[in-house]
């Protein structure tokens, strides 16, 4: 069917057929399409021919296409209509067209058409969010929130009840001095029409520094966007974080772990630089170490040992590779490492010496690492001396001389002799178990404190031999030489053999 308004021959023809002008109208004249209002339409015609037929139909003017038609009320000249929001399910500019047809005869037909004012229906207003997912600690997902406005009340009818998201990834390329943006990928989502929503999307596409996304919503019933974001870079819109594990109550054990929250979908090789906050009068930071993070990761640790002992301020910057830009991520803590550097002690080393006065050692492990820039404070190895039993000298037995002379009151046996080594071996063997002895008594009696008072070595010993000892001396030389004192007729014959028997080895003992 044709288009237009009347023609003149119409309104000639109307006229000669005593046909009176019909009109039509529309209230409101503008419309939000997808939401719950309706439209009415009021139209009214006189003819006084009784075969007549009504029709209202809605027509596109943008397409130039009817989007649908109602029949009137036979013999019906006025009256209205309601057209609800299931009619006008995406904007653009409508008419509603009042069309009479008459017939003349068997084959002379003849129509006639009202038109309405312009009906300019109109989208809702749309905003979109872009957040990041549910898990703020995830780097792979982000999330979308669309909303209408508040006076906006969603269309019932399951003909308006799904709209499109698009959401797009794209890169942009350079080649030479041409740059172009290629599309990654692109996903659909069927969302309703609501006031507010959130819908979660996963990473499609990781995308780079110079990568970045376009939402759009779409009608199912026409490929027009109902709203476009444009270019959204995720790596502008959210910035890096820097998350340092919490080493200022417990204190460094071990490492300390540092992790990177980059942009939602975004991946981009970096590293963490690691700093000392220095005093006012320093004019920048002391630059201690740093750790490469790539694609994929977002943690990495730092050594204890690169931190002092005590509690210091430290901060973590985040910056891309070969990039001469400011800190993405910046982030200062409190970082409190124990003075513990130095494993236990060994065990002490046996003496340097068998007898006498040495040394020994003990050595411990510096736990700090060689290459980590702080070397231990203190000694590695420690001495102390050690002071083990005398050092016998080996003395020669003495000479064998035949025994002196006693005179007629002293009667020396043939065996003194060879007793008086054995003595010497005998005390030699002694001294050693009661060291630092003062005086050995051969003689009962009186005499004893007079052969000790005569004993050439009694002035070189520390202190006094007690009576249990001369006991106890006694009875080894009695034992070793018994035939010694049995046979002394004086004191004064026993202390003169005492005197000249031991004196050769007890000067020198």
């Amino acid at each position: 069917m044709t288009q237009g308004f009347p023609t003149a021959t119409s309104f000639v023809l109307l006229f000669l057929m005593g046909f009176a002008m019909a009109g039509i109208q529309l209230w409101p004249s503008m419309h939000i399409a997808l939401s719950n209002a309706s439209v009415f339409v009021d139209y009214s015609t006189e003819n006084n021919l009784t075969d007549h037929r009504l029709t209202v139909e809605l027509i596109d003017v943008d397409r130039n296409v009817t989007v649908l038609t109602r029949m009137l009320p036979f013999n019906q000249s006025e009256g209205s209509m309601e057209f609800n929001c299931s009619c006008f399910l995406y904007a653009g500019s409508f008419r509603f067209r009042l069309e009479q047809k008459h017939v003349l005869g068997v084959s002379n037909r003849s129509a006639i058409w009202w038109w309405s004012p312009v009906l300019h229906v109109h989208w809702p207003t749309f905003h979109l969010v872009v957040d990041r997912g549910s898990n703020n600690q995830s780097s792979t997902d982000f999330r979308i929130g669309v909303y209408t406005n508040d006076h906006f009340h969603p269309c019932s009818s399951s003909k308006a009840s799904t709209l499109y998201l698009d959401v797009s990834y794209l890169e942009q390329v350079q080649v030479k001095r041409t740059t172009f943006e290629k599309v990654q990928n692109r996903i659909r989502h069927n969302i309703k029409v609501a006031r507010s929503q959130h819908l979660e999307m996963p990473c499609a596409s990781p995308l780079t520094e110079r990568g970045f996304i376009q939402i759009s919503i779409k009608s199912p019933h026409t490929q027009q966007d109902i709203k476009s974001s444009g270019p959204l870079y995720l790596s502008s819109i959210f910035s890096y974080k820097l998350v340092v594990d919490n080493s200022y109550k417990r204190g460094c054990e071990g490492a300390v772990s540092v992790r990177r929250i980059a942009p939602p979908c975004t991946v981009a090789n970096g590293k963490i630089l690691l700093y000392k906050e220095q005093s006012k009068d320093s004019s920048s930071p002391s630059h201690l170490a740093f750790n490469f993070l790539t694609q994929g990761e977002n943690e990495t640790e730092f050594n204890c040992s690169i931190f002092d002992a005590g509690k210091n301020k430290y901060c973590f910057n985040f910056t891309l590779v070969y990039s001469q830009a400011a800190s993405l991520a910046h982030t200062c803590v409190i970082v409190q490492r124990h003075t513990k550097m130095w494993g236990p002690w060994q065990a002490w080393s046996g003496c340097s010496v068998t007898c006498g006065e040495g040394v020994r050692e003990r050595v411990r492990e510096c736990l700090l690492p060689s290459s980590g820039g702080i070397q231990c404070t203190g000694m590695v190895r420690e001495q102390s001396h050690c002071s083990l039993e005398d050092c016998t000298e080996e003395i020669p037995p003495p000479p064998v001389s035949p025994p002196p002379a006693c005179g007629e009151n002293c009667v020396v046996p043939q065996n003194a002799a060879l007793c008086a080594v054995d003595l010497y071996t005998l005390l030699a063997v002694e001294r050693t178990l009661i060291k630092h002895l003062s005086v050995v008594t051969a003689c009962r009696g009186p005499v004893s404190q007079k052969v000790s008072r005569q004993l050439p070595y009694r002035r070189d010993l520390p202190y006094l031999l007690s009576r249990d000892h001369q006991t106890e001396v006694y009875w080894l030389i009695n034992r070793a030489c018994p035939f010694l004192f049995p046979i002394h007729k004086t004191q004064r014959g026993c202390l003169l053999l005492a005197k000249r028997s031991f004196h050769p080895f007890l000067a020198t003992a």
